[in-house]
């Protein structure tokens, strides 16, 4: 097998930085439009990006397709990390952003392979790319963007009476057990305000996200309203302009109470959000097994606090 010289090396190392340098313009432009949370972002960007590394970054001849699929992406990784850091993009919305992108800069290999080792002008050589380009499309406009509105339940048993939960929800909230996996990816609040549970009360969660971990920072709250509470009942509305308004909407929560006995109480816990981000198909199951989560977490964490572990479903 031939063995790159450093001329080739250094042709190569041009090329990914002129696809970079495309692909932050790209992703540039389609944030002074309507379609930056599209599927075009998160589908069309890194299966294009894929493709340009196929046919114009030099390979060594002879070398194997899985040598080629390995430098292919490996050389995604490069501009993937380096377009993130262009764009003062944070390590959450990398995280979340990968398996998406694996699969397409995958999906765009599969497609570059079979054009070049097949007949061109075969249905294998163009119906992925096809495919590809018609799943890119959804979020552009109203016609092939999907209904936003979620709804997520979660169910729990608490060893606590009503008054006791109640009582909790107006109290000092500490969020330090440990949590689920996905929820691990998210930072915390980093202050949550005490009011007095009434009517007209506002608690503000503050969230400060160091996007680089210590730098490029965003801050910003989660104010919850808590704007209907009776006996067995509690209605919050909530205004979110922290790091989570960038993936969804929080309209807001419902509580509800169910005495079980003197000892227990069954609570019900449901957060409606719109989802902002396209495609449907990957953020939604995502979006919502986080809240699911999220809402067992609060609810262990803080409603059920000290008392055997709750028994909860998710109602997702």
């Amino acid at each position: 097998m031939q063995q790159p010289n450093k001329n080739d090396k250094s042709k190569q190392s041009l090329k990914i930085i002129a696809i970079t340098g495309a692909a932050v313009l790209l992703v540039r432009l389609l944030m002074w439009t309507d379609s930056f949370h599209s599927a075009l972002l998160y589908i069309a960007v890194p299966f294009g990006i894929s493709l340009a590394l196929y046919y114009f970054t030099p390979h060594t001849e002879g070398s194997t397709w899985v040598r080629r699929f390995w430098n292919n992406m490996r050389s995604t990784m490069i501009i993937l990390f380096a377009s993130s850091l262009i764009l003062m993009e944070g390590y959450v919305c990398v995280i979340m952003f990968l398996p998406i992108y694996f699969l397409f800069t995958l999906l765009a290999f599969i497609a570059a392979y079979l054009q070049h080792h097949s007949n061109k002008g075969s249905l294998n050589a163009h119906a992925l790319p096809l495919v590809v380009i018609f799943l890119s499309l959804e979020g552009t406009t109203q016609t092939t963007s999907f209904d936003r509105l979620n709804i997520v339940t979660h169910t729990a048993v608490v060893d606590v009476d009503v008054a006791t939960v109640k009582q909790r929800l107006a109290e000092p909230i500490q969020l330090n057990g440990d949590r689920h996996w996905i929820l691990t990816v998210f930072p915390k609040p980093k202050s949550i305000g005490t009011v007095p549970l009434k009517q007209g009360a506002v608690r503000k969660y503050e969230f400060v996200y160091h996007r680089w971990f210590f730098a490029n920072t965003h801050t910003g709250s989660m104010d919850v309203h808590f704007s209907r509470i009776e006996d067995n009942y509690i209605q919050t509305t909530i205004t979110d302009t922290s790091y989570i308004s960038t993936y969804m909407k929080v309209h807001g929560t419902e509580f509800t109470f169910e005495p079980i006995n003197e000892n227990q109480t069954r609570i019900t816990l449901t957060v409606s959000f719109d989802r902002l981000l396209d495609p449907m198909w990957y953020f939604e199951p995502l979006e919502r097994f986080a809240v699911a989560k999220g809402a067992a977490y609060f609810i262990d964490e803080v409603l059920g606090a000290d008392s055997a572990k709750t028994t909860g479903e998710n109602h997702v």
